[in-house]
């Protein structure tokens, strides 16, 4: 299992999907998502889609990555981090000199699971488009027999009505297939 997977164009903007293990059953409030109410995340894999449609700067794809692989307060980053900056640099994603950033505040609702030690990021794909790929991406996940929706509305708040993080229960070889399925987008 390739751990990036890089789909796409030359572009430095696009769409990516992050495969999150939970190692754990916890609670959690992810932010002010529906006031602070806590959420059960039960162990297992979970996907989140999102978006970078910047081609520089902070908003575009590699910086983007690199922020979410990062934890706040001095937490240790995700594992996967180590593997970005020479992956990026390989592929001639991200400026010449990229590094990840020493830390980050909580701002989106994603940012908050992935800053619980339970949560540990496995796998990102990577599709490089300077097309809004992003609300496709989440439908084609969302309407796979394999997911489950794990809160309406979480992550998805410039698509209102639209979910992002989804739970999944699926071999591997599902996983594998998803590569194919997101190059024929």
């Amino acid at each position: 299992m390739d751990n990036l997977v890089f789909l796409g164009d030359q572009d430095q903007s696009g769409v990516y999907v992050l495969r999150m293990a939970v190692k754990e059953t916890f609670s959690l409030a992810l932010g002010r998502f529906e006031g602070g109410r806590l959420l059960t995340f039960h162990a297992g894999d979970y996907v989140y889609v999102g978006s970078a449609l910047a081609e520089r700067g902070a908003t575009s794809l590699a910086p983007r990555l690199l922020r979410h692989a990062t934890r706040s307060g001095g937490l240790s980053p995700h594992l996967i981090r180590e593997q970005m900056v020479p992956a990026f640099a390989a592929v001639g994603l991200g400026c010449p000199g990229l590094t990840p950033p020493a830390g980050k505040r909580c701002f989106w609702n994603v940012d908050f699971l992935l800053d619980h030690p339970a949560v540990e990021i496995t796998q990102v794909y990577i599709v490089r488009t300077r097309r809004c790929l992003e609300p496709l991406v989440a439908q084609l996940l969302l309407s796979d027999k394999h997911t489950q929706i794990v809160e309406k509305g979480i992550g998805a708040h410039d698509h209102p009505g639209a979910t992002h993080l989804l739970g999944v229960q699926a071999p591997e070889a599902w996983w594998e297939a998803l590569t194919t399925r997101l190059a024929q987008l």
